[in-house]
């Protein structure tokens, strides 16, 4: 333990970016999907409640959940609205 080496932190990658990264990647896999594919079809359910287009008209957002959902977070990202999703 004499020697201690310094690391040049300005050469890692913000983890914002990266997290963003990574959601951006993981949304490109689930939308390529086949359409039968249940994820696909939840994304689409997704993408659609984002619109205002809920599943049904019985359809509420519990009380206790956030507003803000993972798709928002998703567009928010990349700057792209639900619908050019």
């Amino acid at each position: 333990m004499d020697t201690i080496q310094k690391v040049n932190v300005a050469c890692l990658p913000i983890p914002a970016e990266v997290i963003s990264y990574c959601r951006s990647a993981l949304f490109g896999h689930v939308a390529r999907l086949q359409q039968h594919v249940p994820a696909h079809k939840a994304l689409h359910c997704h993408v659609d409640l984002s619109l205002g287009r809920p599943p049904n008209d019985q359809w509420k957002r519990r009380p206790s959940r956030p507003r803000e959902r993972w798709i928002d977070q998703v567009w928010k990202d990349n700057g792209i609205s639900p619908a050019d999703l």
